[in-house]
């Protein structure tokens, strides 16, 4: 509680908002400071908020991290200190590889990192939906597909609609699931699990002519207009501001970041997209996997050519 006491002491004088602006960089410097200390040091100090978790149990997670990222680990020994020289010279290169003196002493910011990027190498894909489907049946119009943002990363890049519009009801229905996938974020992972959400939005025939459809949903603060055109198979979702001060957080203060400008999205290949995304990721861990991976990749190529 000692780093907290500076900023109690300033609400008293300047108030609630510096005292709050305070409190961010004292705790800001403080997990600077225990991320510099190695992994027995901020164990020590973290026991007591741990219920005794044990420390044996973080050496084999950190060895198991390091073989999920190709590096060669015994595992007979697990729940040892990581100072044999095979495990230090392990983590000496992956200290390397994150760009932090390679002293072979995993500190618990490395730690930290070794964890999120091992999750990621050993991630199983997900993926929901299909190809991209366009079609007419009478005075209705279907399509499907996975929602990629031109230009801008997706809060759910796993995602599916099933988009029906029907000129006899006036209004199109996307029946949507989406799923926060785990990714890379400042060099730390979003989320350990996948997230689904599932849900239904509603928009309004504005004009449907020449195969063209074209809908649209205001909200309380956004406007959001779907196209469809059924001769190029070409699906746009676009989305802009509808309130300057941007969309209230439902569970907690604050607003969500302004658009300023439009936001779009196109209706894509399912599979496709999701690949791309996985894809993404697997270059994003390459640079920090260990030696084993390029020798296992050397024998896959190999056996490749003698079959």
């Amino acid at each position: 509680m000692k780093r907290f006491c500076i900023a109690i002491l300033m609400a008293s004088v300047t108030g609630a908002a510096e005292a709050q602006a305070a409190g961010e960089v004292a705790t800001d410097a403080e997990t600077a400071r225990l991320n510099a200390l190695t992994l027995e040091q901020a164990f020590s100090e973290l026991r007591a908020d741990m219920d005794e978790f044990p420390v044996e149990a973080f050496y084999w997670l950190a060895r198991k991290s390091l073989v999920d990222l190709y590096y060669p680990i015994d595992l007979r020994t697990p729940f040892e200190p990581l100072d044999d020289a095979a495990t230090m010279e392990s983590i000496r290169q992956f200290e390397a590889r994150i760009g932090v003196a390679p002293d072979g002493i995993l500190a618990l910011g490395e730690y930290s990192q070794l964890q999120s990027y091992a999750q990621l190498s050993s991630l199983t894909r997900l993926f929901v939906g299909g190809t991209l489907s366009v079609s007419t049946i009478g005075e209705s119009v279907f399509a499907s597909g996975t929602w990629k943002l031109e230009n801008e990363l997706p809060a759910y890049p796993i995602n599916h609609s099933e988009i029906v519009c029907s000129m006899r009801y006036g209004e199109c229905t996307d029946t949507f699931t989406q799923i926060d996938s785990p990714r890379l974020r400042d060099g730390k992972i979003t989320t350990n699990q996948y997230q689904v959400f599932s849900g239904k939005d509603t928009y309004q025939i504005d004009k449907w002519e020449g195969g063209v459809v074209e809908a649209s949903s205001t909200g309380g603060c956004r406007r959001v207009r779907l196209t469809i055109n059924t001769n190029t198979n070409l699906v746009l979702q676009t989305t802009e501001d509808a309130d300057r001060l941007g969309c209230e957080l439902v569970l907690s203060d604050g607003r969500l970041p302004l658009i300023n400008g439009v936001r779009v999205a196109v209706l894509r290949d399912g599979f496709k997209t999701q690949w791309d995304h996985f894809e993404a990721i697997r270059s994003q861990i390459e640079p920090f996997q260990g030696s084993t991976f390029e020798q296992l990749r050397g024998l896959m190529a190999a056996a490749s050519t003698t079959h």
